[in-house]
């Protein structure tokens, strides 16, 4: 009987730690994707010296 419970018990841990990494693999996958939006965004920018920054193809410009 003690073995059994010591054995559910490590089942429900070892479901958990998985449950766990699932979770922080699925936030750093949500997270590499939003940096890499930000990173096509800013290649966008394109510098022209004595000019504002200007992002192609916008009609917005930043100084």
């Amino acid at each position: 009987m003690i073995a059994s419970k010591a054995k559910s018990f490590a089942q429900k841990l070892g479901d958990a730690l998985q449950r766990g990494k699932t979770v922080v693999k699925t936030a750093f996958i949500e997270a590499d994707k939003k940096v890499q939006a930000a990173i096509k965004t800013l290649m966008e920018y394109k510098w022209i010296p004595g000019k504002r920054y200007e992002m192609a193809g916008s009609l917005h410009c930043l100084q």
